[in-house]
C-alpha cells in the first residue's frame, strides 16, 4: 500500500503553471519579478533614509511607514508572480503608477528624478504583463 502513495508535493516540480516551461516566458516574467524586488528594496531604503534624516518625529515615522509599506507590497507582489503573474504585475503597475502620479502632484520634479529607472520599470512591467497574458491564453488552449 505504501508503494501506491504519492506525495502531491513531490509530483509538483514548480509552483508555476505548465506554460512557464517556455524559457522565453520564464525570462520575461523573471525580469519583471526582479524589477519588483528592486523597487521593493529601493522603497524600503528610501523609508530608512527618511527615518534617519527627517527631523519632525511624526513625519519621519509616517514617511518610513509609507515607504516601507510600499516595499513590502512590491515584495509580496513579486512573490505572487509565482502563482498569478498577470494579476501581480498589473497590480504592481497600477500601484507604481499611482505613486508616481501622487508624487508628481506634490512635487513635479519627481517625474524627472529617477526617470530612467521609472522607464525601465514601466517597460519591464508592460512586457511581463503581455507575456503573462499570452501565456495564460496558451494555457487555456491546452486545457
Amino acid at each position: 500500500m505504501s508503494d501506491q502513495y504519492t506525495n502531491p508535493a513531490e509530483e509538483q516540480t514548480s509552483i508555476l503553471p505548465e506554460y512557464t516551461e517556455d524559457p522565453e516566458v520564464k525570462k520575461k516574467i523573471n525580469n519583471a519579478r526582479n524589477w519588483l524586488y528592486v523597487v521593493a528594496i529601493i522603497q524600503t531604503l528610501i523609508g530608512f533614509y527618511e527615518l534617519f534624516t527627517t527631523e519632525d518625529e511624526t513625519m519621519k515615522w509616517l514617511a518610513f511607514g509609507i515607504d516601507a509599506g510600499l516595499g513590502v507590497i512590491f515584495a509580496g507582489l513579486a512573490l505572487y508572480t509565482h502563482k498569478k503573474p498577470f494579476i501581480a504585475l498589473v497590480a504592481a503597475l497600477v500601484i507604481y503608477s499611482c505613486v508616481v502620479v501622487l508624487l508628481a502632484i506634490t512635487d513635479p520634479m519627481t517625474l524627472v528624478k529617477g526617470a530612467i529607472m521609472k522607464a525601465f520599470f514601466f517597460v519591464a512591467m508592460i512586457k511581463g504583463i503581455k507575456t503573462a497574458k499570452e501565456a495564460e491564453a496558451l494555457q487555456k488552449l491546452r486545457n
